[in-house]
């Protein structure tokens, strides 16, 4: 190859990879075919839950409170409660839509990571499946009118990550 040949491969990769970076990524973000940083950040955030062991994340429920020291007392939540609060966990999910403020405004009302783990627990034992899968798929069961069902979205699990992480262990 010459000097000549160098520079026009220089130049066409030069020119390809600008117009990469100024024209066809800005329109794949903006469709979502390409995610932006922070969609990055969300789904890595939710992969780094899905990964964590039982031990560490509330989701996992009695295996997370079993974690806590021997006669470690922590406020926790009534069985009427979490009841309540699982059934209006389980409605806000249908096959029109999901109602992301009422999962999310749920979590709000929550004070501990331990309450995180009763709610999942109470959930598990009353559907029989797993709060965080639960969130993630909107998925009662797996029967022919569940694939319809759409879960939250990645910005909605990432805030309710946010909530839970930021809760004491506690109290």
């Amino acid at each position: 190859m010459t000097n000549k040949d160098n520079e026009s491969i220089i130049k066409y990769v030069i020119l390809f990879g600008g117009a990469y970076l100024l024209i066809i990524k800005p329109i794949l973000t903006k469709l979502g075919i390409q995610k932006t940083e922070i969609e990055q950040q969300q789904t890595q955030n939710i992969i780094k839950q899905d990964l964590s062991s039982n031990t560490e994340s509330p989701f996992s429920g009695r295996v997370y409170l079993n974690t806590f020291p021997a006669g470690q007392s922590y406020t926790s939540l009534t069985q009427a409660s979490a009841l309540s609060l699982v059934k209006k966990l389980r409605s806000s999910f249908t096959n029109f839509g999901d109602n992301e403020q009422q999962v999310i405004g749920i979590f709000k009302q929550l004070k501990t990571k331990a309450q995180v783990a009763v709610l999942a627990d109470v959930f598990f034992k009353t559907y029989n499946l797993d709060l965080w899968t639960f969130l993630k798929t909107g998925t009662p069961n797996a029967d022919l009118i569940s694939q319809y069902y759409t879960g939250l979205n990645d910005t909605d699990l990432n805030i309710i990550l946010n909530i839970v992480n930021k809760l004491p262990k506690y109290k």
